[in-house]
């Protein structure tokens, strides 16, 4: 197998092992973080599902970008490293908004972002 294409797995496989790792963190204790900022059993599903929404519909933005550079993956893969931080500082905000509307669809963005 070519190098390069050793190197694009390895970097996919530690993306997904990373992703896992952040859901494995936040997703038992979402629920209590929802109902802290106003949220209801019905926004912890709606930002539960948002994640893997946000990710399938990257998927797609992703694969093309990689393949239209030529199976370079390091950009896209900075570029979805920034959007994971960007996410996960919208998802803190969230404890600061006023409760309710505000704080749940901060939280909703944060995930479906993140």
């Amino acid at each position: 197998m070519e190098r390069s294409i050793q190197i694009s797995l390895a970097a996919f496989l530690l993306f997904i092992v990373l992703e896992n790792v952040i859901g494995t963190i936040t997703g038992p204790s979402l629920i209590f973080y929802i109902e802290s900022v106003g949220g209801s059993n019905e926004d912890y599903g709606l930002t539960t599902s948002s994640v893997c929404l946000g990710m399938t519909l990257m998927m797609f933005y992703f694969g093309k970008w990689v393949d239209s550079n030529g199976n370079k993956y390091q950009a896209p893969l900075r570029f979805a490293f920034i959007l994971g931080i960007i996410g996960s500082i919208i998802y803190f905000v969230a404890s600061i908004l006023p409760t309710g509307f505000w704080g749940v669809n901060a939280i909703l963005v944060g995930r479906f972002v993140q």
